[in-house]
C-alpha cells in the first residue's frame, strides 16, 4: 500500500503490524513509514509523534536523520517556525553528512545568495 502511494491504507496496515508485533526488529521502520504516511496526508501532528518515537526509542535507526528532518518540516507546515528551526539545526549538528543536512546547506546558501 505504501509503495502504491495509498497512504491511508498503508498507515492502517502499519498500525496493525505494530499492534501484532510491537517488539519486532522492524518496528522502527514501520513507525517511520507510518510517519511518512501521516506526513504525505498532511497529518503533521501524527507525523511528528511517529518520527519522534523513531528518534527517541531507536537512536541507532538509519532513519534518524530523515525522521528529524521530517519533524522540522512538519513543524514548519504547522507554522511553528522556531520549533522547525531547532530540528533543522539538529539535523545539521547530529547528521552533518546526511543528504538532509546537505539539502539544508544548499537551501540556506540559496537564501543567503538571494538576500545578498
Amino acid at each position: 500500500a505504501f509503495q502504491a502511494k495509498n497512504s491511508p491504507a498503508a498507515a492502517q496496515a502499519l498500525t496493525q503490524f505494530l499492534k501484532s508485533s510491537p517488539k519486532s526488529q522492524n518496528a522502527a521502520e514501520a513507525i517511520f513509514l507510518r510517519g511518512e504516511c501521516h506526513f504525505l496526508q498532511k497529518s503533521y501532528n501524527d507525523a511528528i509523534l511517529d518520527f519522534s518515537v523513531v528518534v527517541e526509542k531507536y537512536p541507532k535507526s538509519k532513519r534518524n536523520a530523515t525522521a528529524t528532518y521530517r519533524i522540522a518540516q512538519s513543524f514548519e507546515a504547522l507554522g511553528k517556525k522556531e520549533d522547525a528551526a531547532a530540528f533543522y539545526q539538529d539535523v545539521q549538528d547530529k547528521f552533518p553528512k546526511s543528504p538532509e543536512a546537505q539539502r539544508l546547506k544548499k537551501s540556506s546558501g540559496k537564501a543567503k545568495h538571494k538576500k545578498g
